[in-house]
């Protein structure tokens, strides 16, 4: 595989030039600010909820590498570029549905794993079997929102409306950036410049709700 081989995605892009997709590439830092901001929303922490302050740095962190990553792939856009982007996304799907199943679920750790699991097989077989062209591939994220939403309505069920709100809020930003996401080519013919540059900054506030939300948790240690 030639790492250092161009890939064109979006609409913005026109040529291989570092500075081809200047709005894609400057809208990360609402992704780079969600975790700068998580950080910030540790000093508000109660400090004897150590277990949720070590996710949140854990999460916040993350969300600075998504950002970095995402603005290397909107600027190199090669193979090597892409890997810094999608990686860092995955990794916080995961680590966020592990919280979300341990803490706000109070699952037992076995069978966070194997649903865990499911999730990425599920994920890996949206994007392999889905068309390329299908929601311009969009479609590989559609599992992450249903699992929102179910566990938004289930807190709901249990009572837990705070959480349940904040969770049905990121649900309602995640499907607004996924729409952007996904008309960027479609539209391009009448809006040069794509709507690319709006998922990245509607997903900073995804980043940060998911990372408030942490903070929200009931339970300030591990479920037995």
């Amino acid at each position: 595989m030639d790492f250092l081989q161009p890939i064109d995605l979006y609409c913005e892009r026109l040529s291989t030039a570092f500075w081809a997709e200047p709005l894609n590439a400057i809208s990360n830092f609402s992704i780079i600010f969600a975790g700068l901001w998580g950080f910030y929303l540790i000093k508000k922490m109660n400090t004897s909820r150590k277990h949720l302050i070590l996710w949140v740095k854990i999460l916040s962190l993350n969300a600075l590498m998504i950002g970095v990553g995402s603005f290397l792939f909107h600027t190199f856009a090669n193979r090597w570029s892409i890997l810094a982007d999608v990686i860092p996304i995955t990794i916080f799907m995961v680590l966020y549905l592990g919280f979300a199943l341990r803490y706000f679920l109070g699952w037992k750790a076995s069978l966070v794993i194997g649903s865990l699991m499911i999730f990425l097989l599920i994920g890996a077989a949206l994007d392999r079997f889905l068309p390329k062209a299908f929601l311009n591939g969009s479609g590989s994220y559609l599992h992450a929102f249903a699992v929102l939403i179910l566990i938004s309505f289930y807190l709901f069920k249990k009572n837990q409306e705070p959480l349940a709100k904040t969770l049905g809020l990121a649900a309602l930003v995640f499907l607004v950036s996924l729409t952007f996401r996904s008309i960027d080519l479609w539209i391009c013919p009448h809006f040069p410049i794509g709507t690319h540059f709006l998922w990245h900054t509607l997903n900073g506030g995804l980043l940060g709700i998911c990372i408030y939300s942490c903070s929200l948790s009931p339970k300030g240690v591990c479920p037995p």
